[in-house]
């Protein structure tokens, strides 16, 4: 088993090269998407919220849609216990039926996925890292407040 779980030269190099750019304050390991997502100032994640509800509402004015705080968690393996203060936006079901919305938001093109949270289906702008991202997650939420009310 010790053999199996045994780290080969190339991906200590790897760490090395990772470790080396985060403590030598190389400018390019901030350059790294997911960097951007963990240092990303509350204050940017609520004007690109706002930014997708205004987007959303061109789009289509019928979508029941709300500006939220939020709280996002890195993950469960390196810092189970942080949490990320953010901004979100959050969606009313027109059917009343938030698993059919966040379902079509998951098998729509492209998927998004959002969670039920307090009787509504809410997503979190903190992966949505610039204006491209965010129109295509505009144009996901009208398709699929569309297709929930089919």
């Amino acid at each position: 088993m010790a053999r199996a779980l045994r780290v080969d030269k190339l991906t200590l190099a790897a760490l090395q090269a990772t470790l080396t750019h985060y403590r030598g304050g190389d400018q390019s390991a901030l350059e790294l998407p997911v960097i951007d997502m963990l240092f990303v100032q509350p204050d940017e994640l609520r004007k690109r919220a706002a930014r997708l509800i205004k987007m959303v509402q061109e789009r289509s004015g019928d979508i029941e849609l709300e500006l939220v705080s939020t709280k996002g968690q890195v993950g469960g393996g390196a810092m189970p216990l942080i949490s990320l203060a953010g901004y979100g936006v959050a969606l009313a079901s027109p059917t009343g039926k938030l698993e059919s919305l966040a379902k079509a938001l998951r098998t729509g093109e492209p998927a998004v996925l959002a969670r039920v949270f307090q009787e509504r289906v809410i997503l979190d702008v903190r992966t949505v890292l610039n204006d491209e991202q965010l129109t295509l997650l505009a144009q996901a939420i009208v398709n699929a407040v569309a297709r929930t009310e089919k």
